[in-house]
Order: structure tokens, then sequence, then C-alpha cells
């Protein structure tokens, strides 16, 4: 659903994006809710304006795969409303808007870290090696 002048109003219950790219101008959470990004080719969310999430409100982000699915805020929502939002499956309740690319991610974000890790044990194996085959 491409709406991007309207608010997408959550008032409790899930709303399951179901592979779908879907744009808005507000989300306006007004009470608990879900959103279910639930979809087998992934599922975009896209918040032109603001993230807005009521006091005592809290909005769980379920079955979210990163590099698949996609929670966009153009603005970032503030430490406060990120503070409100889980990301199910994924340890801690930190929540991160990413600057570089306008997403709202769970921290830390495991696969990041994964390949982070890789990559560096590649690099140390290859020196280690490297410097063992020069002695």
């Amino acid at each position: 659903m491409n709406a991007p002048n309207a608010t997408l109003e959550l008032n409790g219950g899930t709303l399951n994006l179901g592979g779908y790219k879907s744009t808005f101008g507000i989300l306006d959470v007004n009470a608990s809710s879900v959103i279910d990004f639930n979809g087998a080719s992934g599922s975009v969310l896209d918040i032109l304006n603001a993230v807005v999430i009521g006091a005592g409100a809290i909005l769980t982000i379920n079955d979210w795969v990163n590099g698949i699915d996609y929670f966009y805020s153009i603005k970032n929502p503030g430490a406060t409303t990120l503070g409100q939002i889980t990301f199910t499956g994924f340890t801690g309740d930190a929540t991160n808007w990413q600057s570089f690319d306008s997403e709202i991610t769970p921290v830390p974000e495991s696969a990041t870290y994964g390949a982070l890790m890789l990559g560096l044990s590649t690099l140390f194996a290859g020196w280690w090696h490297f410097r063992r085959r020069t002695s």
C-alpha cells in the first residue's frame, strides 16, 4: 500500500505486512501493537515523516529478518521512541536508527557482527600463515 500522506494508526493488535511494501507519512502507535514482517519475499515498511509511540505503549516487531525485511523512517524517531520498539528474537531491548540508510534495526544486528568477526578472523589467519612462511 502506498499512502505517503496518510497516517498508519495502530491501537493494539497485529498488522501483518505479508511480504508487501507499504509507505505511510506517519506511524502513530496509541496502544501496544505488533507489526509482523512475515512474508517469504520480504516486507518493507517505509515511514516518510514521523514515528510516534504514545506513553506506555510498546511496538513489537515480529518475524523481521536482516537483509530481507526493512523498517525505514526518514526522520530519526529519537531515543525515547526507539526505546519503545522491540524486535522479537534479538537479545537486549536496544533499537537503533541508522542515519546512513534511515533504517530502524535491532541492536546488535547479529548478521553484521558475525560478518565482521568472520572477516577479522580470515585476516588474522592469513597474516599468521604469511608470517610463518616468511620465517
